[in-house]
């Protein structure tokens, strides 16, 4: 597993909400090294357990919740949750907070409101000052350590923030909202997600190649094989797993290209199987 995405999930409380993007790095790798991926008995209760939701959107009556509480109320498709979420995405002040809401909003059936529109434009915002890539690497495109990158510590200086606080935003809060932005299956999704395949931040750029295989935007194709040449070794391969699933010539000569033959075995095997980018 690459250290610097194993890191990442080292790092992160147990009570915070993962993106799916450092989620799926961790299960397509495990499952190329040939490891098991965590099985449904082995998840935490909050996936399993009626009580946990109602705690959960009781959390989000009160104005009193977090990530976590929202992800468990969009596994459930809780749609009671709707008038509440609502009613939150107006009071709140924090626009990372507003998003998170937007989604799930969007998730949960609500795609003709504002929550879309609301989620293009936080993008938007966060891909003018992104946090760059939260390690560095070396010439051969192997990262060199676990990070935090020499840009990372710069960047966070320049904004007068902590390194922790800064490698929080790198690795989560950016490549999360473009995630998110890409399970919106909403084709207003797309011009943000190509605009952020030239991010500084690889995360940013692996999380658009996935919104965009989602949305199926085989237009896209030749700017993600763009961001895989301009990318590290490591981040290339991240990225061009993607590309296995547009039926595209090119697209599949990139995955053979940049992704370890026997990992694109299995890629397409699993798209074969009815296997999506975030399903």
């Amino acid at each position: 597993m690459h250290k610097w995405i194993l890191r990442a999930i080292q790092n992160t409380p147990l009570n915070r909400a993962v993106p799916v993007l450092i989620l799926a790095a961790f299960a397509i790798v495990c499952v190329a090294n040939g490891q098991q991926t965590p099985t449904q008995s082995q998840r935490p209760p909050l996936a399993t357990d009626p009580a946990t939701l109602q705690r959960a959107i009781a959390k989000v009556e009160k104005g009193d919740f977090g990530p976590v509480d929202i992800a468990i109320i969009v596994r459930w498709h809780a749609v009671q949750a709707i008038p509440s979420l609502e009613t939150q995405f107006e009071r709140s002040k924090d626009p990372n907070t507003k998003e998170r809401i937007a989604d799930a909003l969007v998730r949960l059936g609500k795609k003709n409101g504002p929550y879309l529109d609301f989620m293009v434009d936080h993008a938007r915002q966060v891909l003018k000052d992104v946090p760059p890539t939260p390690v560095d690497f070396d010439a051969g495109g192997t990262a060199e350590s676990a990070g935090p990158s020499k840009r990372l510590i710069e960047w966070a200086n320049k904004h007068h923030m902590s390194v922790q606080q800064a490698w929080d935003d790198a690795i989560f809060q950016a490549p999360g909202t473009i995630m998110r932005l890409g399970y919106s299956d909403d084709a207003r999704a797309i011009p943000i997600l190509r605009e952020a395949l030239t991010s500084e931040n690889d995360l940013v750029k692996i999380a658009a190649a996935q919104g965009l295989a989602e949305l199926h935007d085989t237009k896209s194709v030749p700017a993600i094989i763009r961001a895989c040449e301009n990318a590290p070794k490591e981040v290339a391969t991240q990225i061009a797993r993607w590309l296995v699933y547009f039926d595209d010539p090119a697209a599949q000569r990139a995955v053979d290209k940049y992704v370890p033959k026997s990992t694109a075995q299995g890629l397409r095997e699993a798209r074969a199987h009815g296997k999506t980018p975030y399903r």
